[in-house]
């Protein structure tokens, strides 16, 4: 089947005409364009020879033709009579908005027919496997239908947008202007999740990253009188499937043990309180996807679908480490780098907070002094510090004493170690109930108790027994 590549002739001659009418005009047309998004080779060619004169200063008509006739190319361009004819029709201050966006669209389109045609020929080598070869031109498509870059803008916008920012925060009746993670301390610290910003929850494993990402995504979603603007959240879970996240919902929700649904030993009225908990969960704007090993362009991909069909306000992935990117699975560190990175652009695109669990390495239990974790120990890749813009990390003191005190048992500490718009190197005090895998607000006397705990261990000169290394 032969395929009609699109491309609109007179949208590309009324740009080139607006040019020799205006020559300030193809600034304004570089900014998006170049010679490649024009199909017509006498237009690229006449373009390429406005940008070359534009070098040398002013041009018009008479200085384009004569240009164009000593280098021979006169009659490649339909000769003196086409170039005379890109000004028929167009207006002295014609906006080139449309036909920019006109040419832009033409050019993405015939793109998209090269990417499937080169697709079928590589699918015909048999050299990858269909998984691979999706990835591949999802990414391939993405890049082509993504947004075009604004480059250059006055600084006064930015300016207008902080005072709007704001003016909007000083006339809220909270001093929490972003997304709720739903724990009081941490929100008056972080001021809430905002857009465009990529915040990494890190830890080792059994300190409780899941629950907690599934802690904030509940919470942000539920209205309260805390939460008077819920958002819709989408979570993207990569490791753990549809019933595993469904029970611990219901765990949460109904306060009903984990170990007691998984055993089937609960009550009639445990029962009730589920059902009811299902119906409050079936009403929250949250929405899941359990894909395993997806790569950081279906990722990408059903994010901006989920985002234009829901309006999705906070996005959550579960875990980073098992994303994919099938083309550098062989080094693990440019492996996460890409990861890491296209986070951070998914954040800035939608312009929604995108939060992504991480394992933190070995590091903390090697550590002679307390396994409290530090920024140099997010896995693998020095990246996910440079790409963040907020990196909390999780710590729960009892999961390494195999004797807990009264004091820290249940405590668990979320370090603030990066935090670009505020303070860092501050630690939330919070409490994580193990037997419903939720997290929620300490009280102010816990806290002081666990202080006081924390500072006599530090000073002892007795190690703890602790457990073995995870």
């Amino acid at each position: 089947m032969t395929i009609n590549l699109p491309y609109s002739p007179e949208a590309e001659k009324a740009l080139l005409g607006a040019i020799l009418l205006d020559n300030s005009n193809l600034d304004r047309l570089l900014s998006v364009l170049n010679e490649e998004h024009f199909y017509l080779e006498a237009h690229r060619l006449l373009l390429k020879e406005m940008v070359e004169l534009s070098r040398r200063g002013e041009f018009d008509l008479v200085i384009l033709t004569e240009s164009l006739k000593r280098k021979g190319l006169l009659s490649k361009v339909g000769g003196a009579q086409y170039v005379a004819s890109l000004v028929d029709g167009v207006a002295p201050e014609q906006d080139l908005g449309p036909y920019i966006d006109v040419v832009l669209e033409d050019y993405k389109k015939r793109k998209i027919v090269e990417e499937i045609e080169r697709i079928k020929d590589k699918i015909g080598t048999d050299l990858e496997s269909a998984d691979e070869v999706v990835s591949e031109l999802e990414e391939k498509l993405l890049s082509i239908t993504g947004e075009v870059p604004r480059g250059f803008f006055p600084i006064e916008e930015a300016g207008d947008e902080a005072l709007e920012f704001a003016e909007a925060a000083r006339k809220s009746t909270s001093a929490i202007t972003g997304v709720r993670s739903g724990l009081p301390d941490l929100d008056h610290a972080t001021t809430g999740f905002h857009k465009g910003e990529l915040i990494i929850i890190a830890g080792r494993p059994g300190m409780g990253k899941t629950a907690l990402g599934l802690t904030i995504a509940l919470n942000a979603a539920t209205k309260s009188s805390e939460n008077p603007e819920p958002v819709p959240v989408a979570f993207f879970s990569l490791e753990m499937s549809r019933l595993q996240l469904g029970m611990r919902l219901l765990s949460i929700k109904a306060q009903v043990p984990m170990e007691r649904i998984r055993s089937g030993t609960i009550t009639r009225e445990e029962m009730d309180k589920l059902i009811r908990a299902q119906e409050e969960i079936s009403r929250l704007p949250i929405y899941v996807d359990t894909t395993p090993g997806l790569s950081t362009a279906e990722l990408m991909a059903r994010a901006r679908r989920i985002k234009k069909e829901k309006n999705i306000g906070l996005i959550l992935v579960d875990y980073l480490q098992l994303m994919r990117v099938p083309w550098a699975k062989d080094n693990r560190v440019a492996e996460v780098s890409i990861i890491s990175s296209s986070l951070k652009e998914l954040a800035k695109n939608l312009n929604v907070p995108v939060i992504a669990l991480s394992q933190l390495n070995r590091e903390p239990e090697r550590r002679h002094a307390l396994p409290r974790p530090r920024l140099s120990d997010l896995r693998e890749s020095g990246t996910l510090e440079q790409d963040a813009d907020t990196v909390l990390l999780l710590y729960r003191d009892e999961y390494y004493d195999e004797d807990p005190s009264p004091a820290n048992k249940g405590v668990a500490e979320i370090i603030i170690a990066k935090q670009r718009s505020g303070p860092q190197g501050i630690t939330v005090l919070v409490y994580f109930n193990e037997r419903f895998t939720e997290f929620v607000g300490l009280a102010e006397e816990g806290k002081r108790r666990y202080r006081e705990y924390m500072e006599r261990v530090r000073e002892s000169r007795f190690r703890r027994r602790r457990r073995s290394e995870p």
